[in-house]
């Protein structure tokens, strides 16, 4: 027959010889709350990493095709952007020439030399670089942009752009491709000499 002092023996615990009480041979503690904590922080990084490397993935596919949609632009839309841009910024209170914009469109070493010129003795030839012109119907000319299909001349891509509808006037872009994107390097007109 089992007594009760022999099986709490058997079963790991230490009694006493008149079995009053006993005393666990082996005693097994829970985890303690840090470790719980660890594993809990542990879970949330991660399940937060997933969706924080999800959400930069994201971003990265949305830049990546507003890239690619600069890029595939042909010349002739790249121009007419770019002087959308342009007449809707050239106002008395702003040039687009000082903002950063300009960047989009035109070659930094353009914008550099233009930037220079202006500073030392005003507009090339009297007139806006970009549109040949002095003065001219701004809701006009906002309307009537006009690219003619480019021309290819090596690496460079030239477009007629002709202005308005009541008073035209017309100028000739030049472009190359930089960094993948169509760049505006010299703008000239069609007048005569």
């Amino acid at each position: 027959m089992t007594t009760w002092p022999s099986l709490m023996r058997h079963t790991g615990f230490q009694t006493s010889s008149n079995c009053t009480g006993f005393i666990p041979a082996h005693r097994t503690e829970r985890p303690s709350l840090p470790t719980n904590f660890i594993a809990i922080l542990e879970a949330n990084v991660k399940k937060h990493s997933l969706r924080a490397v999800l959400f930069l993935m994201a971003i990265g596919i949305l830049f990546q095709s507003v890239l690619r949609a600069q890029s595939t632009q042909a010349p002739e839309q790249r121009v007419t952007a770019f002087y959308t841009w342009f007449v809707k910024n050239d106002t008395d209170q702003t040039f687009p020439l000082n903002l950063a914009d300009i960047y989009r469109y035109v070659a930094k070493n353009t914008v550099d030399r233009l930037k220079s010129e202006y500073a030392y003795g005003g507009a090339p030839q009297g007139v806006d670089y970009f549109l040949k012109v002095q003065d001219y119907d701004r809701s006009d000319w906002l309307a009537h942009i006009a690219a003619r299909p480019a021309i290819m001349l090596g690496d460079v891509a030239v477009v007629a752009v002709t202005f308005g509808a009541k008073r035209d006037s017309s100028v000739l872009v030049f472009l190359r491709r930089q960094d993948g994107v169509w760049k505006i390097i010299k703008v000239d007109d069609t007048q005569a000499y």
